[in-house]
């Protein structure tokens, strides 16, 4: 179990997978539903409550009904927050409540724990949980349904929404199904749906949102639809389904966090021998493809998510000469991202558990062979490039572009007037290509302003992808 004595502070990150292995395909952080056992609980398939059922299987005594309340995060889902948190610029403004919250998580699940076993008294829980909020309020944490549209916009109703926990591949999803009905008089364009994972309280714990399969729904009609919720977070009770926007937040995955076998001390040897395991070299099967890290693709995920939801909102807004990408192909692509990482992830802790004699050679290979699936997938996907229409600014002229960042990419360039007259600062196109020759992401920058005739304008713009992952960047007038 986590140790909540144990810091975990700025200095020593240690790897996390909230995450137990059900076999080789499968291992995902917040696929776990069992941290400290080594089988998973049942899970319940027909779609009713299974809170009560999962906690049983977690050894956890029910969460106490007392205090405001707060989002029951679990601690995974703190420690992405803190690990987030110290890649912050301000992480001495962040890192501090965040650290607060994990610790404060650590400590009220270990006292649920203990209460499950007869250990700790109602009174050591609820006073467990009131510290717990407190410290979770700290970093946010206060949405509830009620802070979320409600199942219709412009015409279109979500109704009858049923939803299973299952088990795809070894990994939790929440398969959610229900109907669409169309109040207009004419054929309406479907939105991106949104759905919000909720705790027994009703806090919004995270959201995902995704491209139904339908494009658009005729008058009157009603449509069937299936949304899948991936990894959905560990203590989710309910769930709320509406159309975006509000866009759904997923917690980043892109941290290396730290693993619950280091603390627990009934699996001593289990510690030694991981810890003294080099994984497998990665087998030459397959066509190959390129070799992301886990941190690597959750970064994309969120680039592409974060791409799609721009594309969505301004859209009818781009200039002629260079449109949008489309919000469906971008939602779509971020999907097959995740998919990646999934795939990545229990490639690696395969490798990993392959050094210690837990899978074979074919296994391994097996895992290998659905990381490169998943991965040409996505790369498959990415919309051709925006071209530009034909740019006539004589004199004008984009120069000395360059690129620096530790965390984030930050994009530096000159736009030169060589003419005789003041003109206005032109659109840009800035295109950002990874190291493996795949299109990041592309945006369309209106900088404003004037240059002075034989001066040059100033042009900066701050990308929110791992600047070790870039391999080229390109910025060009787009009108």
């Amino acid at each position: 179990m986590f140790d909540p004595s144990v810091d975990y502070g700025f200095e020593g990150r240690r790897r996390a997978c909230p995450g137990r292995r059900a076999n080789f395909k499968l291992t995902t952080l917040a696929a776990c539903l069992i941290l400290w056992s080594g089988s998973p609980p049942a899970i319940a398939q027909d779609g009713t409550d299974f809170v009560e059922g999962l906690n049983v299987a977690r050894g956890e005594a029910p969460l106490p009904q007392v205090g405001r309340g707060a989002a029951n995060y679990s601690p995974e889902q703190t420690a992405s927050f803190l690990c987030e948190a110290d890649d912050d610029a301000l992480s001495f403004l962040t890192s501090m409540p965040a650290q607060r919250a994990h610790r404060a998580t650590l400590k009220a699940r270990e006292v649920r724990m203990r209460a499950f076993q007869g250990a700790a008294s109602a009174k050591e829980m609820e006073e467990a949980e009131l510290e717990r909020q407190d410290a979770v309020r700290g970093i946010g944490g206060r949405q509830t349904a009620a802070d979320f549209p409600g199942p219709e916009a412009k015409g279109l109703v979500i109704e009858d929404v049923v939803r299973k926990r299952v088990l795809e591949n070894g990994r939790a999803v929440l398969l959610i199904t229900g109907k669409i009905r169309n109040t207009n008089t004419e054929e309406t364009e479907l939105p991106p749906m949104s759905v919000q994972a909720l705790d027994v309280r009703g806090f919004m714990l995270a959201g995902q949102t995704s491209q139904l399969e339908e494009v658009s729904i005729a008058p009157g009609a009603v449509q069937a639809f299936t949304f899948r919720f991936k990894n959905p977070p560990q203590y989710t009770s309910e769930i709320k389904a509406h159309f975006a926007p509000p866009f759904g937040l997923r917690n980043f995955r892109g941290c290396d966090f730290f693993d619950p076998l280091t603390f627990d001390p009934n699996q001593e040897r289990v510690r030694a021998e991981r810890a003294a395991a080099i994984p497998v070299p990665v087998p030459r099967v397959g066509e190959g493809a390129p070799p992301y890290t886990p941190k690597e693709l959750a970064a994309m995920v969120r680039r592409a998510r974060s791409d799609a939801q721009t594309s969505f909102n301004v859209r009818g807004q781009g200039l002629a000469c260079a449109p949008m990408q489309g919000w469906r192909p971008l939602m779509v692509m971020a999907d097959e991202m995740e998919e990646a990482w999934i795939a990545t992830t229990a490639a690696e802790e395969v490798r990993r558990d392959a050094a210690r004699g837990v899978f074979l050679p074919a296994e391994v290979a097996e895992a290998e062979l659905a990381r490169q699936t998943a991965v040409r997938g996505f790369m498959k996907m990415r919309p051709s490039p925006r071209q530009p229409g034909p740019v006539n600014r004589p004199g004008i002229a984009v120069r000395d572009i360059q690129r620096d960042g530790s965390d984030t990419l930050v994009i530096r360039a000159e736009v030169g007037n060589s003419g005789k007259e003041r003109v206005e600062m032109p659109p840009l196109l800035v295109t950002v290509v990874d190291k493996y020759g795949f299109i990041l992401t592309e945006t369309l920058q209106r900088p404003g302003g004037r240059i002075r005739a034989g001066g040059a304008g100033q042009f900066s713009v701050t990308i929110a992808v791992p600047p070790s992952l870039v391999g080229e960047v390109r910025v060009v007038i787009a009108c």
